[in-house]
């Protein structure tokens, strides 16, 4: 009778094996597709993987992945809900089915797969950062300063956490704090080019408030920085027109309506083109002109 038994446990194992083989068979196949980008043909041969081993989590990740390039992001969702189900115990299945949450804008799920991310896993820095996101993408911004700070003091090289808490800094206008991170996020990476433009933005803002020269030129200073980078980026361009046209220089201005056009950016163009006709500009520009003295090196 013992003997009957073994046998037939064996044989259970090597059909155990015989099904985990083919079902990898599939994987390296979908897998083979998906990085040509025959999303189609991926999702086909894993689900066939998924029909062999159904409880195999990978399999649930992979199939939520080829989904979401493909953009169906519900059945990528309900891939993400099936890895989370067969993978309970583990934070990066949660944070995974977080992000798609957050891609959908279903902030309050995402929120929810982010924490129980961390309390899984207490120094999972990435959801630290997205769980910061969100709350930001909500409208909390002291909550998303909140997890930023995490973030960073769990990841110091997270250069993307340095400058995105200047924003609820900047709605507040405490300036200088909002400048500090971007300033440490350019530390991190020299050729960070969202923190240059962040911290042109910033300085744009900070000489409308106080109306000091020295603010739009930190702000040339950091667009131009920016064009050396990505000279394609269309945004520095629109961002160094209007500081041009605060430091009353409509040629140079102009030339940056120009370099929008040829980047095929008539929106941009259009936009700051009107600003340097219109009156309501005009008026801008006198009164923050009106006390001369403020624009000196000072702050």
């Amino acid at each position: 009778m013992r003997y009957t038994t073994l046998a037939v446990l064996v044989n259970v194992l090597l059909v155990s094996s015989v099904y985990a083989n083919e079902a990898e068979g599939y994987l390296k196949l979908g897998n083979d597709y998906f990085v040509r980008g025959f999303y189609d043909k991926a999702i086909y041969q894993f689900q066939k993987a998924k029909q062999i081993d159904p409880s195999n989590a990978r399999i649930y990740y992979l199939l939520g992945i080829a989904y979401s390039k493909k953009g169906d992001f519900g059945e990528s969702i309900d891939c993400y809900q099936n890895l989370v189900e067969y993978n309970s115990d583990d934070a990066k299945s949660y944070y995974t089915l977080g992000v798609a949450y957050e891609n959908v804008g279903e902030f309050d799920k995402a929120i929810e797969c982010f924490k129980k991310a961390i309390q899984i896993n207490p120094k999972f820095a990435e959801a630290y950062h997205s769980l910061g996101d969100v709350y930001g993408a909500k409208g909390e911004y002291y909550k998303e300063m909140e997890y930023l700070k995490k973030a960073i003091r769990l990841n110091p090289n997270d250069v993307e956490a340095y400058f995105v808490p200047s924003m609820p800094y900047g709605r507040k206008i405490i300036y200088d704090k909002a400048k500090i991170y971007f300033q440490k996020a350019i530390l991190l990476d020299p050729n960070c080019v969202d923190a240059y433009l962040s911290l042109g933005e910033l300085y744009i803002k900070l000489g409308k408030i106080y109306a000091r020269e020295i603010h739009f030129d930190k702000a040339t200073e950091c667009l131009q920085k920016v064009i050396q980078l990505n000279s394609s980026n269309p945004e520095a361009y629109y961002y160094l027109g209007n500081t041009y046209l605060y430091k009353r220089n409509k040629a140079a201005a102009l030339k940056q309506v120009v370099k929008l056009r040829q980047l095929n950016r008539a929106d941009l163009a259009d936009e700051l083109e009107q600003r340097i006709n219109e009156d309501e500009f005009k008026k801008l520009l006198h009164k923050l002109y009106l006390n001369k003295e403020n624009f000196t090196d000072s702050k």
